[in-house]
């Protein structure tokens, strides 16, 4: 059977449900107007910044053949980046799919054994096919000593 649960766990009452959703609004009512001009003044206040760097930046030839250089060197290190991230992806899914592929392998098959299991049941059989016997007896086991008296 199966671990379904078909009774109602719930013990959250109606109260505590609308008070959870009453201050989830309460608290996006005091985000939109204060939180979120803060966040949109900075990145105002970064695009100017920025742009007055840009403007200081191609103001002359040399500052300019800096910024491209050192902005290569960044997308340079960036795309070397990707690329071992994809080469360690590929890695990373080849090794998964070879364990997959040997998990498959030793998986029982629809008669119960494994392919393994059915290898070494062949070394049963001599060359013609006849099955070889067992020829040793095992022996049986010791018999434990009884408690002695008082124990």
């Amino acid at each position: 059977m199966s671990d379904v649960k078909t009774e109602d766990t719930n013990t959250q009452s109606g109260w505590t449900s609308a008070a959870i959703l009453g201050g989830s609004v309460l608290a996006a009512l005091y985000v939109l107007p204060v939180v979120l001009p803060v966040v949109f003044g900075h990145l105002i206040a970064s695009a100017v910044v920025a742009g007055g760097a840009a403007a200081y930046v191609a103001s002359s030839e040399s500052r300019r053949d800096t910024a491209k250089s050192w902005f290569s060197k960044i997308g340079k290190s960036y795309k070397d980046a990707f690329s071992n991230l994809k080469a360690g992806w590929g890695k990373a899914t080849a090794w998964a799919e070879a364990k997959e592929a040997a998990a498959k392998a030793e998986a029982p098959e629809a008669g119960g054994t494994s392919p393994l299991a059915s290898k070494e049941a062949g070394s049963d059989f001599n060359a013609t096919g006849a099955k070889v016997t067992v020829t040793h007896k095992v022996p049986a086991p010791a018999a434990k000593p009884s408690p002695g008296p008082g124990m």
